[in-house]
């Protein structure tokens, strides 16, 4: 019996869910929402979430310096509320970003793989938890991105 290899597909599109003008001098607890981001046709599997920084002070290497939620539209019209603090229910959480090598003067990426996307509309969410500002800084150009993708058997 021939096995089928399974392959990723291309990916399918990025998307910029936020630009350098809404990132810089975000504050500590601070968050920010995408626009909606369509799903429904594309039926992409997965995303990877690309943030681009830079801190207006350092903070500690190792800290967790984003929370990320995925907050599906699942009826295709209503978004989950968010609490008081500004942020959807724990079980949205996807993942957290965590500072390697905090820096001033330059960018430090830092990226979630294989958030798993629903076949819905959705908004991606991102707390700033690092106890530190992100910098008010127009020579670096920071930017949060999520490149969507599909899998499938045979080529595409």
């Amino acid at each position: 019996m021939a096995v089928t290899p399974i392959k990723y597909y291309v990916p399918t599109s990025i998307d910029t869910l936020f630009a350098h003008a809404t990132l810089k001098n975000l504050a500590d607890g601070a968050e920010l929402t995408s626009g909606e981001i369509d799903n429904t046709s594309a039926l992409d599997l997965w995303g990877d979430l690309i943030l681009a920084v830079s801190w207006a002070t350092a903070p500690s290497a190792g800290v967790t310096a984003f929370e990320v939620y995925l907050v599906p539209a699942v009826d295709s019209t209503n978004y989950p509320s968010n609490g008081a603090d500004g942020l959807p229910q724990k079980a949205l959480l996807v993942g957290t970003l965590e500072s390697r090598l905090p820096a001033t003067a330059a960018l430090e990426y830092l990226a979630l793989r294989r958030i798993v996307l629903p076949p819905l509309k959705f908004k991606i969410l991102i707390s700033n938890t690092s106890a530190q500002a992100v910098a008010n800084d127009d020579d670096v150009t920071m930017f949060c991105k999520l490149q969507r993708y599909q899998m499938g058997s045979g080529s595409a």
